[in-house]
């Protein structure tokens, strides 16, 4: 069995009778989303509440069966991030520790993370050549900057969800990872209330 720290990011009733879970793992440089389809409610409901939120941190275990990831118990979790790499570690008061995921992540494949507000240029469904499903192509524009980035985002990325709520001239507070002129999207919010996520 293993373990993970994530956030909430999908939980919904589907309409074969389970429950659609999905979560974002901050791994070291990158944010990589777990699916879980769940027959058992009792999994996804804490003692105190219905449900699980959208957006809450939660530690999750689970196993897997090929071609499935099977959820055995998930609960709230108070953990921290690597200010660097992002990588979830265990909460703490005491002295922080040095992060594992930078020291065993090559320079090479080390990415920055931003946090800019940008101006949608073009957004656009447009069908992967590679076989991944269709997907967006959007181009932002950093107010602070001019910086033009670009962005393709299929079902397998954080942001596919947040991206139909984008409008072209909007402006949104956008967290991402950043190759160059590409970014990977982990949050949309918008900047007149940063504690607002647009998943939400």
């Amino acid at each position: 069995m293993e373990t993970a720290f994530a956030k909430i990011v999908e939980l919904r009733k589907t309409d074969r009778g389970y429950h659609r879970l999905t979560v974002a793992v901050n791994k070291p440089f990158h944010t990589k989303l777990m699916k879980f389809n769940v027959w058992d409610e009792e999994l996804i409901q804490p003692t105190d509440k219905k449900f699980f939120e959208i957006g809450e941190k939660v530690k999750v275990d689970f196993e897997h069966k090929p071609p499935f990831v099977d959820l055995k118990s998930i609960s709230i979790a108070y953990f921290d991030h690597c200010p660097n790499c992002l990588c979830a570690m265990e909460w703490t008061d005491a002295q922080p520790v040095d992060c594992p995921g930078c020291s065993n992540t090559p320079i090479c494949s080390q990415r920055l993370h931003i946090t800019e507000v940008m101006k949608v240029l073009y957004c656009a469904e447009e069908c992967s050549p590679y076989g991944f499903g269709n997907g967006f192509k959007v181009h932002l524009q950093s107010t602070s900057t001019s910086q033009v980035y670009t962005t393709k985002i299929y079902q397998s990325k954080v942001a596919y969800t947040m991206i139909p709520m984008l409008k072209v001239g909007n402006l949104y507070k956008i967290s991402a990872w950043k190759n160059d002129k590409m970014i990977d999207i982990t949050d949309i919010k918008d900047p007149s209330n940063s504690l607002q996520p647009y998943l939400a």
